[in-house]
């Protein structure tokens, strides 16, 4: 798609790396909440018109190989030169990563391959810090959940079957399902003992899921544990 034979001056390389640090922010938001994320972006005033497109193709559902035609389709009959086809073609280059769902980081590292070295450095320290944070967030989330977790199976363990029943008659699979991947198995044992058998096999189905969504488990603990304190 791209030739790098073209010469692009230093003017252009540097007015397009906000472009590259605009990428790698749709990226990350895609990572943490999901492609459907991307379409407030499309009512965003600054946010450039192929952009604008490349995202409403991406969050329609289109198909990458018709994405890649279409934009290409664009950068092609626009003739650009310059600043505008380095920005649109690290535009392009993002929003096809983006879709395939490739990792922020490395989406980030290509792009600022197109405009030289230095800019890879950049990328990598910035990449680096926000893996770092996300790290430290993570952390954060495990140890509250840690805590939630012990609150709860504790609850647990000082009630007997009875009024383990009334709880799960506030609750839906969804939630009790969450709850319990947080929970050692003698806990689990506890709890499954008390659901109707209808729905044993469905929630044991959902409990092999190996994803455990943290805040969902401690909110899903949290409810359970209110609904004991309000009898």
């Amino acid at each position: 798609m791209f030739t790098m034979s073209k010469n692009f001056s230093r003017d252009d390389r540097e007015k397009c790396f906000p472009i590259v640090w605009q990428m790698m922010d749709l990226a990350f938001l895609t990572r943490d909440e999901g492609v459907l994320a991307l379409e407030a972006k499309t009512d965003d005033p600054d946010i450039d018109p192929l952009l604008s497109v490349a995202i409403s193709l991406i969050t329609e559902g289109v198909d990458p190989v018709i994405v890649k035609a279409f934009l290409e389709n664009i950068l092609q009959t626009e003739q650009y030169e310059g600043y505008e086809l380095l920005k649109s073609t690290i535009i392009i280059e993002g929003a096809l990563s983006i879709q395939a769902g490739e990792i922020p980081k490395l989406i980030g590292i290509k792009l600022a391959s197109y405009l030289g070295l230095e800019y890879v450095t950049k990328v990598k320290a910035e990449s680096e810090r926000r893996d770092n944070e996300a790290l430290e967030r993570l952390y954060a989330s495990l140890q509250k959940s840690h805590a939630e977790s012990e609150a709860f199976e504790k609850m647990i363990l000082e009630l007997d079957k009875h009024e383990i029943k009334e709880i799960l008659r506030a609750v839906n699979t969804d939630e009790l399902s969450s709850a319990l991947k947080a929970c050692g198995g003698e806990i689990v044992k506890k709890v499954m003992e008390c659901v109707p058998r209808g729905l044993v096999s469905m929630l044991w189905g959902r409990l092999q899921v190996n994803q455990l969504d943290i805040a969902a488990s401690v909110n899903a603990q949290n409810k359970m544990m209110a609904v004991y304190e309000e009898r």
